[in-house]
């Protein structure tokens, strides 16, 4: 049986602190007090997973925060801002499986409206929301506005491929060949994996020629 993991007590997860283990056998519970004081048991896999950051008390603020009226109320920043929080936080939000249980969080300072709009500024005509590296987290630093062709390519660039036990983004193989990354997703898209990822740029052919 392998060794088990061994807990920190005193270890913070957002708002909780681990107190003890309180299910020695079998599956791992412990007990976790929040910040507003209320301790309670939990699964401890659950608890490193980010699954559970609070007693219950965080995800009713932020709720509540949703609903309060802010300045930007109405407009198109506040509702991209407001589908950002909803899909990176809230469960029954359709696009949740590809957010937040991904692992993809809005940073602390952004789940209030005005800190939001101070660092993004308004949105440009014709631009949204555009994390730059796509695995990456809604903070300052990693999200732009963006077009819907800078987004796409911004998507490309981030896909990962595995090739002879490296698995590396799309930007990440055209660097080594010294390609475009546009040209390398057109290889990719004509030729196998492993002639798209091994030949040099001079070899890259005029399609349309038999």
């Amino acid at each position: 049986m392998p060794a088990r993991k061994p807990i920190t007590l005193g270890a913070r997860y957002h708002y909780l602190t681990l107190l003890a283990e309180v299910a020695p056998r079998g599956r791992r519970y412990v007990l976790v007090q929040c910040d507003c004081g209320v301790q309670k048991t939990v699964k401890l896999d659950h608890l490193w997973r980010g699954l559970i950051k609070s007693c219950g008390c965080w995800n009713r603020k932020t709720l509540l925060a949703l609903r309060t009226t802010h300045g930007g109320t109405g407009t198109v920043e506040y509702r991209i801002w407001f589908g950002m929080v909803n899909r990176c936080e809230n469960k029954n939000n359709k696009s949740y499986y590809k957010y937040g249980a991904r692992g993809i969080r809005v940073s602390e300072s952004w789940h209030q409206f005005s800190n939001f709009l101070r660092d993004m500024g308004l949105r440009p005509p014709g631009k949204t929301l555009d994390r730059i590296k796509n695995d990456g987290h809604y903070e300052t630093g990693n999200c732009r506005w963006a077009t819907p062709l800078e987004q796409g390519a911004n998507t490309r660039q981030n896909r990962l491929i595995e090739f002879r036990g490296e698995r590396l983004h799309l930007a990440e193989w055209a660097r080594r060949l010294g390609i475009n990354h546009n040209t390398l997703a057109e290889r990719l898209q004509k030729w196998p994996l492993e002639k798209a990822l091994t030949q040099p740029r001079r070899h890259w052919p005029s399609y349309g020629r038999s």
